[in-house]
């Protein structure tokens, strides 16, 4: 249950999570995932009314979540699954971990919330400083193994950038 928990609901998630359980020896196991409250079975109705108060005051967060229009269709993308984004040809490239999502538009289609969150380190590339590995005065090596490029004129900026989220 915390593995599940720690992976379906990370930190910053909207879920509130009320760990319930008879196994005592796991107490501290818990803090493993985001969670508002441990209840040991027998469930006292005291301890659920108070966890279920915590969960109802966990302050929500933003979404990371935003839609492109593709082929008539949306589709969501979580900005915390971006790596980068490439502009090309009155297109938006998203790279995230497991695809490749192409869609028309340019960068100032995007939701503010991207670009805030974004490095423009590229007149053509956003890059996720969360997935950035290393970086020089050409590249950004992402944690996937790929670069994205920075352009001479951005270099500065996008380095102040990173420097900043570090």
């Amino acid at each position: 249950g915390i593995t599940l928990a720690r992976e379906l609901f990370p930190a910053g998630s909207k879920t509130s999570v009320i760990f319930i359980t008879g196994y005592v020896e796991y107490v501290s196991d818990v803090y493993e995932a985001d969670h508002v409250y441990f209840i040991r079975k027998p469930v006292e109705t005291s301890y659920l009314k108070r966890a279920l108060d915590k969960a109802l005051e966990k302050p929500r967060t933003k979404s990371s979540v935003f839609s492109v229009q593709i082929h008539g269709t949306t589709q969501l993308i979580d900005l915390r699954e971006v790596l980068c984004v490439e502009s090309f040809y009155r297109k938006l490239r998203f790279r995230l971990w497991n695809e490749t999502i192409e869609c028309y538009g340019s960068f100032s289609v995007l939701p503010e919330m991207v670009t805030d969150a974004l490095i423009q380190c590229h007149k053509s590339f956003l890059v996720n400083p969360a997935y950035i590995r290393s970086m020089d005065r050409q590249h950004f090596l992402l944690k996937d193994g790929s670069s994205v490029p920075i352009s001479r004129s951005r270099y500065s900026d996008s380095r102040q950038a990173f420097l900043d989220y570090c």
